[in-house]
This record gives C-alpha cells, structure tokens and sequence, in this order.
C-alpha cells in the first residue's frame, strides 16, 4: 500500500538524518528500531528525568552504560 511504503520511506530519512547529526556532533550512533529494549536498563534513570532529557539508556554491561538522546547538547541530557 502506498501510504506503508511513505511511512517506510520517512523512517528511513529519519533515520538517516539522526545519524548525519550524530557524525557531525563527533558522537556514535545507534538505531533503537532494531535494539533490543531491558526494562531493568531503562529504568536506570527515572522517566521524568528520561523524558525532560528526551533521553534513554539503552545498554549496560559493568560500568559500560549507553544512553539514546534526541539532542545530545541539550542541558538536562547531560
């Protein structure tokens, strides 16, 4: 159906453009389509600081922990 292959077409440019912004700011990238979620990971950090950050940790393995974020130069992400 056409109005499936424009939702595609839109997530792939989105996708495309967070990890252009992601390269020019010096920072890695990470699709969380495709990453698995730990709900135990998550909650790593409380959901009103998670959302006013627009941020998510998505990974921790010992002391390596990976956050997500909208806009990494915002002030509450950091």
């Amino acid at each position: 159906m056409l109005s499936d292959r424009l939702s595609q077409l839109n997530a792939e440019g989105q996708e495309r453009l967070a990890r252009q912004r992601a390269e020019a700011a010096g920072l890695s990238y990470a699709s969380l389509v495709v990453w698995p979620l730990d709900t135990a990971v998550v909650s790593l950090v409380p959901r009103a600081s998670a959302e006013a950050a627009r941020a998510v940790v998505f990974y921790r393995k010992g002391k390596d922990i990976r956050v997500g974020a909208v806009d990494p130069q915002q002030t509450e992400t950091r």
